[in-house]
């Protein structure tokens, strides 16, 4: 296992806007999963991302670091613990929502690099990252009206 991916951190979605928040995103990488296979990386322990987008993909895993063990959801989704633990290599669409800034900057060209060879060859990658401008608005959110889980910010 590549050691970078032994120390990712872990969130929860402990949170009334979580759910909510991972159906937003679905919808914007919607037009990237249709009738694709897709891996949804960092997608947590409820997989709700992964779960919204599975009626319209053809087969929808996820990587969670904090599964501890694979998890098969009603769905049909499974979310295994790392990427290693994963069935298959060949993979059309792996999204990455709301993760990438939970990972050291150093660390991310070579999760990337190893998400790139799971992918086919005509695959894509489709992250989302917060914007800057929009740290305030997280923090309240978060902090103040605890509709966000803290650990998603911190």
């Amino acid at each position: 296992m590549l050691e970078e991916l032994k120390n990712l951190k872990s969130t929860t979605q402990n949170a009334p806007l979580e759910k909510i928040l991972a159906k937003f995103r679905a919808q914007r990488v919607s037009k990237y999963v249709a009738g694709k296979r897709v891996l949804d990386f960092g997608c947590g322990k409820e997989a709700w991302t992964a779960n919204t987008i599975s009626p319209s993909s053809s087969l929808v895993h996820g990587v969670d670091a904090s599964v501890k063990k694979a998890i098969t959801f009603s769905t049909g989704i499974t979310v295994f613990p790392s990427l290693e633990d994963l069935p298959r290599a060949d993979y059309e669409t792996i999204i990455a929502l709301a993760v990438f800034e939970h990972i050291d900057p150093f660390e991310l060209v070579d999760i990337l690099n190893r998400l790139s060879t799971i992918t086919t060859v005509n695959g894509i990658i489709a992250g989302t990252v917060p914007t800057p401008s929009s740290r305030r608005i997280l923090e309240f959110l978060s902090y103040k009206l605890k509709l966000i889980d803290q650990s998603q910010i911190k």
